[in-house]
């Protein structure tokens, strides 16, 4: 602000500029004053000048916020003339206009003259300043180049931190000096994605909406963020977690307490099968409208219903007797298989999509205050995790489950542990081989 007081001085017509404006000076400051009134003596807009030179002479702290208060209460004074006003605020204008070019010079100097520090993308891919979707941020005096991808994911990493659900945003900072961009870089950013063919990022427009305000942000976008928040951990937990989570939905579901899943199931299998479910799963532990955590309750009672009635035994260890064995020893093989038949999991709003804009779709299942019969038929299943079954009933499953489902399996052969994987867990036949396993008889 320093160079604002000495365009005034220009811009007044001052003969004698006051480069060291030290007025804590008693010297100084009456000096500064006796060559003012000397200056202004014959100056038709005597109040304009000494409202400037009162700005000039102000011995606190002088910033941005001081000046536009400044300008406010002349503005505002129910004392001064409507010219006399009009007048200060064109002067304040013309020396506003002059300080940007100057500042923006200032700036381009550095942009051009500093050296560039970082000129590759997270990735270590070489980027150009001169590509479309590289924006240059100057920090320290050196140039820092970043891609669109880069920056919104830096974004979104750090405003949609959380703590075990609960909103924490962070400050948006430099990876590589980490510092915090400043309310300048932070605007550039946003207009710079503007003019760009992308989708804005919903987080960093909620914050540009919000002045950059985290606290405003966080207060006003708690349920965003969270959103956010769900969408990674389904992304980024590594399978052996969501499993847990898996098993504890059903668990918690009346539709799927009795669904048995053996501890050997494969756990990439459940997983991917059962992600879905988890996106409402989770929505119904931590949404914080009221509105979305009842109907994705409506929506996961109904999608795991559809589940059970579609294979009430998916995750169970078979041990299937294998004749085929002439061998002359005293142990059985039996082949080891695990069912994942399922069904695949259907988003509803692909089904409407040319009349989604009409009108509003409510999920709703009158079945849920009834009794289910699917209970019912669970209670005669046995609760054990592994059954035996000769090869005559294995074929005879097989039939009934081809006239559902018509889909062929490729299999993969581990050779070290005679272990084979289905690499299709959707439409899969019910009974994938997945290894054999002997058990000593006294039978010859």
């Amino acid at each position: 602000m320093h160079l604002f007081k000495i365009l005034i001085q220009k811009i007044i017509d001052k003969l004698v500029l006051i480069y060291n404006l030290d007025f804590n000076e008693p010297e100084i400051y009456m000096d500064y004053w006796r060559n003012f009134h000397i200056s202004v003596m014959h100056n038709e807009n005597k109040t304009v000048m000494y409202l400037f030179a009162q700005l000039i002479a102000n011995n606190e702290l002088f910033n941005y916020k001081n000046k536009f208060k400044f300008l406010s209460s002349v503005l505002n004074n129910p004392f001064m003339a409507e010219k006399e006003k009009t007048d200060f605020f064109d002067l304040f204008q013309i020396i506003q206009k002059k300080y940007f070019i100057i500042t923006r010079f200032f700036r381009n100097y550095k942009l051009r003259h500093s050296q560039i520090q970082i000129s590759h993308d997270v990735f270590l891919n070489p980027i150009q300043e001169t590509d479309k979707n590289v924006m240059v941020l100057l920090q320290n005096n050196k140039r820092y180049l970043f891609t669109i991808s880069d920056l919104v994911n830096l974004l979104n990493t750090s405003l949609g931190n959380t703590y075990y659900f609960f909103a924490e945003p962070k400050a948006c900072k430099n990876p590589y000096n980490n510092m915090p961009f400043n309310k300048a870089d932070l605007y550039n950013i946003y207009f710079f994605m503007k003019s760009r063919p992308i989708i804005m990022p919903t987080l960093f427009h909620a914050f540009f909406l919000a002045n950059f305000n985290l606290t405003t942000f966080k207060n006003d976008n708690e349920d965003n963020i969270r959103e956010y928040a769900i969408r990674q951990y389904l992304e980024v937990t590594p399978n052996n977690k969501l499993r847990v989570l898996c098993i504890s939905m059903l668990t918690s579901n009346r539709y799927t307490q009795k669904i048995k899943i053996h501890k050997n199931f494969p756990t990439d299998t459940l997983v991917n099968v059962l992600k879905p479910y988890l996106n409402l799963y989770l929505h119904t532990k931590y949404t914080t409208e009221t509105n979305k955590k009842h109907e994705a309750d409506m929506m996961l009672d109904i999608k795991l219903k559809e589940f059970v009635k579609y294979n009430k035994n998916f995750g169970r260890k078979r041990m299937i007797l294998d004749k085929t064995d002439f061998s002359f020893t005293f142990k059985k093989k039996y082949i080891v298989s695990y069912n994942c038949l399922c069904k695949s999991y259907h988003h509803d709003e692909e089904d409407n999509f040319m009349n989604s804009h009409l009108n509003v779709v409510k999920y709703y299942d009158d079945e849920f205050s009834d009794t289910d019969e699917d209970d019912d038929d669970n209670d005669d299943e046995s609760d054990s995790e592994e059954e035996i079954i000769s090869g005559r009933e294995l074929i005879e499953r097989e039939a009934e489950g081809d006239e559902d489902d018509d889909e062929n399996t490729d299999m993969d052969i581990d050779e070290t542990t005679n272990i084979v994987e289905n690499t299709h867990y959707v439409f899969s036949p019910s009974y994938n081989i997945v290894g054999v396993h002997h058990v000593e008889s006294n039978d010859s």
